[in-house]
């Protein structure tokens, strides 16, 4: 993302200016924990906000808590086509999604877990077999998206 960025001559300008973009920009990531979510006071936290932060903190840019959004997909690709100064930094991908979105960096695969206790011996052999149980979603866009693809 920061290739070609240096200290030196014509590209130290270019250097500042894009710390000083980065720095003016929202940074927006879907609601999905354990990678992205709201804490109790309202500040995001999780794996991907913290990697985003302190990769800009190793690189001297200053991009505090408050301009990381944590928001339901949908409302966070809204948001980016908005705003010119923002940007989506973690979001799940989906077929459906790549159709507007394009995906850069790292990719890391993520499963949708059914948890459930041992002494109820539930057993499940398909995703079809869900559909008999009472279930509680984490609430976030792609596992219900995904539940309701199930009907």
């Amino acid at each position: 993302m920061f290739a070609g960025i240096s200290s030196s001559g014509a590209k130290g300008v270019f250097q500042l200016e894009a710390v000083r973009q980065f720095e003016a920009m929202d940074w927006y990531a879907e609601e999905y924990p354990p990678y992205n979510y709201v804490g109790e006071y309202g500040a995001p936290l999780a794996i991907a906000t913290d990697i985003l932060i302190a990769a800009f903190k190793r690189m001297n840019i200053n991009v505090p808590p408050a301009q990381v959004k944590i928001t339901r997909w949908a409302d966070s690709y809204v948001r980016i086509l908005r705003n010119l100064v923002a940007a989506l930094f973690s979001t799940t991908y989906t077929p459906e999604r790549l159709k507007f979105i394009k995906i850069i960096g790292p990719q890391v695969q993520s499963s949708v877990l059914i948890i459930a206790l041992r002494k109820n011996k539930i057993v499940v052999e398909s995703e079809s077999d869900l559909l008999r149980l009472m279930v509680a979603l984490c609430a976030t866009t792609l596992v219900i998206n995904w539940f309701e693809s199930l009907r």
